[in-house]
């Protein structure tokens, strides 16, 4: 490294700290205890004796990785039973397994809203405070898009139009009202593509999340794992 880069990087570095904004990692040492909010494991599953159970049985059973892309060997009985199950869970028609949210949520917008749009001459309308993993989606996408005030509607959207929001925002805690978003769907013919990471799994009766409660009403929808039910993984 020259001079010059090792002076705008440590110029950089000391600003950061002096803005109190320098960030350090921590190594935990033990598990998580059960429902602490500031981990990716609300509700403490990932220590639970079943999960962990079931984690070591499909050890035994099937290795410790996928051994390839599901369309060529990486697609198990137990990836099918997982779509399955949360097709019956949640009420869709099919479902579709990811590594990450990221990759769900841009996946569905960069594959799916990008192919309807172009067909039919739709664009997509998003909540000014959505993911950066629908952001990334939508300008990757090449569709035209138009963000609309936090927690309301599009008032003009059109048939073939998309709507993107998510069920909770996590920076902020706040939430679409489930009332409110039947009314909406029922009265406008925008198409709505719903990211429920935050809701499934701790909301709803059975933890069906919003998607479980407005799937009549919902497109498309997506949820991590990696949030409530305490493991890695999405699905769309």
């Amino acid at each position: 490294m020259n001079n010059s880069n090792r002076h705008f990087i440590t110029t950089r570095l000391e600003q950061r700290r002096d803005s109190n904004l320098y960030r350090t990692q921590q190594v935990r040492t033990a598990s998580v205890r059960p429902a602490q909010l500031s981990s990716n494991d609300y509700l403490g599953l990932a220590q639970h004796p079943r999960v962990k159970a079931a984690a070591q049985q499909a050890i035994d059973n099937w290795g410790v990785g996928s051994t390839g892309s599901p369309l060529l060997s990486g697609y198990t009985q137990l990836h099918q039973q997982l779509e399955e199950t949360l097709c019956d869970w949640l009420g869709f028609e099919d479902a579709i397994l990811f590594n990450t949210g990221f990759a769900a949520n841009h996946g569905a917008i960069t594959c799916l809203l990008q192919a309807h749009c172009q067909a039919q001459g739709g664009r997509i309308y998003a909540d000014r405070l959505i993911h950066a993993s629908m952001v990334e989606g939508m300008l990757n996408s090449g569709i035209r898009f138009k963000r609309v005030p936090h927690l309301t509607w599009p008032s003009t959207a059109q048939t073939h139009d998309w709507f993107i929001s998510e069920s909770i925002y996590s920076m902020d805690g706040d939430r679409l009202s489930i009332a409110q978003s039947r009314d909406f769907t029922e009265q406008s013919p925008v198409q709505w593509l719903l990211d429920d990471a935050h809701g499934i799994g701790v909301i709803g009766e059975h933890g069906e999340g919003y998607l479980g409660q407005l799937n009549q009403q919902v497109k498309l929808g997506t949820i991590t794992f990696g949030k409530a039910l305490g493991a890695s993984g999405a699905a769309l």
